[in-house]
């Protein structure tokens, strides 16, 4: 199994700016990590694991973004 952090490098190395959907998930895990530093990994384990990627719950513009406000959903 790939760690959080071989995760989220596999995932941006993706980015693109064209905005398809490895882009803007790749977006969403930079975004992510300047909000949640290394607390990040371990939900890109357990996504891993379920087969599903991070989402953030509540939409929308925020501050600040913590460890309650991602899900998982199955892509």
């Amino acid at each position: 199994m790939n760690t959080g952090e071989q995760l989220f490098f596999k995932h941006t190395r993706k980015r693109d700016f064209l905005g398809n959907a490895h882009d803007v998930y790749a977006q969403l895990l930079e975004t992510l990590m300047v909000h949640l530093g290394d607390d990040l990994f371990p939900l890109l384990e357990e996504a891993e694991l379920l087969g599903k990627q991070l989402y953030i719950i509540e939409q929308g513009i925020q501050d600040e973004y913590t460890v309650n406000d991602v899900g998982f959903k199955t892509v």
